[in-house]
């Protein structure tokens, strides 16, 4: 079993980057929604959920594209 082709640094900072933006972005509209649906404790909750969501699919899809541009293909 071969494994696949180790991320180039210019790539591994594009995905930083792009997971780091989305993070944020979950931060900041996660705390806005749960701010205005139920306070500010129920904000700190959506705000710590919708980060993590965001740039866990940020990330699974920065992977499925390494892997896919890896392989030479346009999908699984």
């Amino acid at each position: 079993m071969t494994s696949p082709d180790p991320m180039p640094p210019a790539w591994r900072a594009l995905s930083w980057l792009l997971v780091s933006l989305s993070a944020a972005a979950g931060l900041w509209f996660g705390y806005d929604f749960g701010n205005r649906v139920g306070g500010v404790l129920l904000g700190l909750l959506l705000a710590v959920v919708s980060a993590v969501l965001a740039s866990t699919f940020v990330d699974g899809a920065l992977d499925w594209l390494h892997r896919a541009r890896s392989r030479g293909t346009k999908g699984e």
